[in-house]
């Protein structure tokens, strides 16, 4: 229905219009035709030319008819006539029992109109709950629509993304379209490689309209669509053709042309609308998301490994490899998949054109580690676990199980028999303690600030070391972000127990106090019944504690276990360090370095927990020393009992004596306690604290 003006403001407005420059196309149109003019578009503006024209809509809204002569001068459609669009409008007056049907596109642009009907904006893939979307949605009013090559149509390359986020940047339309308000297409592309590109006014950068098409777009399950997922490799490499060409012959493209779905294309690695450059921390295809999520999200898939007959354990074994854990240390120079196996030309490693194929290995090794060889690649390059056959396979394999088992018998039994001693010394009618009052030398002044200096360095390199293994760990903040300086401090450290190791073997040589440590530290026989002999009393199998001598089974036990311990670091550590050197000046092959790594961490294990089970009980948690034994801040002990004379720390009446006999004893064990204390004091067994080493 359309509402009409009283007859004479309606001739007074005609005759203004007459006077405006207002175009009467259609006239000269069908002059030149020789066809009499009907309809002119000026007559069209007597009306249409108000602002107060307007029609009800079926749900009663008004919608204007205003239409200006600039408007149409300035539209790609200035040269039509109004009733080329509005066919049924030819009549004037409009009949008021006729509708006026609503103007059509597909006059002049048929085959457009057809691919819009049959897309997701026309209908043909549309959902019943929505609406089709209008050419005027996307292209602007009809009488002001621009050609798409003028950049102030909505049309434009630079204004594609913002005319399609109208719609698909409105969160509501988001969370009726993919059911997540999480997901947003449209400030995803807004903050892609391809949409800062057009923001900075790139006119070669990837629209909407270059992967959707414009007018016949379909959704992604449909196989006429170019996103669809066999159809997405074409649809990038409209723009990356050199990158498609390679995909096509690698590893994937051949996959994706089989039609195995699961085979990755483009926006599996590089995203969909998110995509950024390589160089961005947030890319899928950075540094450091490339092992970590973009290609565990194929190969650290069990089911998917077992239906493509994959090598299982990918990830984990590269994870637990060098250059995994260098990458979780936050490592970006690291190698990381696209490293060795390539980015878009990934080959199987059977391939010659494979870039870790055995041929290519020494080419690709060098990139990070130049003059690599042959021999450095004799080797497996994720973590042991991968090794599979070979020499190397057999003994990395054993010597894992051996340590595994050697640390379990080891730790154990340290533990049971601390558990025994604690619970005999615990026990208040069996506590047998040494008398508290007696004190002998242990340490000089050199042996202190050496035992200060290994402590130091042994402390560092446990939480270096195990911050450098697990650099996920809390360990790992104690030294802030990246590997650069938990790595320095773990080899500082180690370079400083070498030292102090070579001056100890030194000192042991040279001097005399150090000559006489080294032979009372010897093992002997009677250290073998002396462990014995504890065990039995701690189990209450003998009724005294056997008497030790200057340095107890327990004390040579832990030293000789440090200086194997310190040995074997050694060694390993600097195969680890100089790996280079191994293989290429030594030819060694790589699985000796593999070798190192594995006992490098056992070994490291089997000290912190040999240390914290073994050396703590006995300086802090034995009941004889508790809170602290203090020797190695002033160099004295507690003195041992007499053999056999251990004096009980709380009597009990059941203990009492009730002899003469046993009062005789009782003095007995006194008098040489006091004279023991005279002993200590007179001819130590070592040299007094405050002297100097030879």
């Amino acid at each position: 229905m359309t509402r009409k003006l009283s007859p004479l403001p309606r001739a007074v407005l005609a005759l203004v219009v007459g006077l405006l420059p207002f175009p009467d196309r259609a006239a000269a149109a069908q002059e030149k035709a020789g066809e009499a003019p009907r309809t002119p578009d000026s007559e069209c503006a007597t009306c249409h030319d108000s602002r107060d024209v307007f029609r009800r809509l079926p749900d009663g809204t008004l919608r204007s008819l205003h239409v200006t002569g600039d408007e149409v001068r300035t539209s790609v459609h200035r040269e039509l006539r109004c009733v080329d669009c509005h066919a049924g409008a030819a009549r004037l007056p409009h009949p008021k029992d006729e509708p006026i049907p609503p103007a059509t596109c597909e006059r002049c642009h048929a085959e457009a109109v057809a691919a819009h009907g049959a897309g997701v904006h026309g209908g043909g893939g549309v959902r019943g709950d929505r609406k089709p979307v209008g050419c005027t949605a996307c292209h602007g009013p009809p009488h002001g629509t621009i050609a798409s090559a003028d950049r102030r149509s909505p049309t434009h390359r630079s204004h594609v993304a913002e005319t399609c986020g109208g719609c698909h940047g409105e969160l509501k339309m988001v969370v009726e379209q993919v059911g997540d308000s999480l997901r947003k297409p449209f400030f995803g592309y807004q903050n892609s490689v391809h949409g800062k590109a057009v923001a900075n006014g790139s006119e070669k950068a990837a629209v909407c309209t270059d992967c959707h098409r414009s007018h016949a777009i379909q959704p992604a399950w449909d196989s006429r669509s170019t996103i669809f997922r066999f159809s997405v490799p074409e649809t990038c490499g409209k723009c990356h053709a050199e990158i498609l060409a390679e995909y096509r012959e690698s590893v994937h493209g051949t996959a994706s042309s089989l039609g195995i779905t699961k085979a990755p294309v483009c926006t599996d690695c590089h995203g969909i609308h998110t995509i950024k450059t390589h160089l961005d921390p947030a890319s899928s295809v950075a540094a450091q998301a490339i092992a970590r999520t973009t290609c565990p999200q194929c190969h650290q898939s069990i089911a998917l490994t077992e239906e493509l007959g994959l090598p299982p354990e990918r990830v984990e074994s590269y994870f637990e490899s060098y250059h995994g854990l260098a990458s979780l240390r936050g490592s970006k120079v690291v190698a990381n998949c696209a490293s060795c196996h390539g980015v878009h030309n990934i080959y199987p490693s059977g391939d010659p054109r494979s870039t870790v194929h055995a041929s290519k290995l020494a080419q690709t090794c060098g990139n990070c580690h130049p003059g690599s060889t042959e021999s450095f690649t004799r080797g497996q390059i994720h973590d042991l676990r991968a090794q599979t056959s070979g020499v190397g396979a057999f003994v990395i394999d054993w010597t894992k199980r051996l340590y595994i088992v050697l640390i379990v018998l080891t730790v154990g039994g340290m533990l049971l028999h601390n558990l025994l001693d604690l619970r005999r010394k615990a026990d208040p009618l069996h506590r047998t303690l040494p008398q508290a009052h007696l004190e002998s030398p242990r340490l000089d002044r050199s042996q202190r600030a050496q035992h200060a200096i290994l402590a130091s360095s042994f402390i560092l390199l446990v939480l270096t070391g195990f911050a450098l293994r697990f650099p996920s760990s809390w360990l790992s903040s104690l030294f802030g972000e990246g590997e650069g300086v938990r790595r320095f401090l773990h080899r500082a450290a180690a370079v400083v127990m070498m030292v102090l190791g070579l001056y100890h073997a030194g000192y042991l040589a040279a001097t005399r106090s150090g000559r006489r440590a080294f032979r009372e530290l010897l093992p002997g026989r009677g250290d073998l019944k002396e462990a014995m002999d504890t065990v039995a009393f701690n189990l209450g199998r003998r009724a005294e504690r056997p008497h030790a001598g200057h340095f107890g089974y327990a004390e040579k036990l832990e030293y000789w276990a440090l200086v194997w311990g310190t040995i074997v670091m050694a060694v390993t550590g600097f195969l680890l360090w100089f790996k280079m050197w191994a293989t290429e000046s030594m030819g060694w092959p790589l699985w000796i370095v593999d070798l190192a790594h594995v006992v490098h961490y056992y070994e490291a294990w089997l000290a912190t927990l040999a240390i914290v089970v073994w050396h703590f009980y006995f300086v802090i948690f034995d009941p004889a020393v508790y809170p602290m034994n203090w020797g190695w801040l002033t160099g004295w002990v507690r003195g041992r009992p007499p053999p056999g004379k251990e004096e009980s720390a709380e009597p009990s009446a059941l203990h009492t004596p009730a002899t003469a006999a046993t009062a005789a004893a009782a003095a007995t064990a006194a008098a040489q306690g006091r004279a023991l204390e005279e002993a200590a004091v007179s001819c130590s067994l070592a040299p007094p604290p405050d002297g100097e080493g030879e």
